[in-house]
């Protein structure tokens, strides 16, 4: 992903929604991810891959990702937002050798555990 002027294809984004997948599965501070209610329903209906609240926009400039997540009661949102930003960061830059251009983190609900 060296060329920044093109797209992303098809298997450079499955591959990138595997990887910030992982990193939020593996921290035991998010509950899931939010999506909208079409999202939830066509999820629901159509048995989705789970990645309706990761939106993700790539020009010239890199990568720019979107995460609307629901997290549990008690946790610090600044440090888990940030803890998430670096490990996808990490992960992305040396596993995928994208360039970053934000991570936008939304915390758009608390649920209880």
């Amino acid at each position: 992903m060296s060329n920044n002027t093109r797209e992303l294809s098809q298997a450079e984004e499955k591959e990138i929604l595997s990887c910030i997948s992982d990193v939020l599965l593996s921290n035991p501070s998010v509950s899931r991810l939010s999506g909208s209610l079409t999202a939830a329903i066509t999820r629901t209906l159509l048995r989705g891959d789970g990645t309706d609240g990761i939106k993700l926009n790539y020009d010239k400039g890199g990568l720019e990702i979107t995460i609307s997540l629901i997290v549990y009661y008690g946790i610090n949102i600044p440090q888990l937002s940030y803890d998430i930003q670096t490990s996808i960061r990490n992960r992305l830059e040396n596993e995928v050798g994208c360039t970053i251009k934000a991570i936008n983190i939304v915390v758009e609900g608390i649920d209880r555990k």
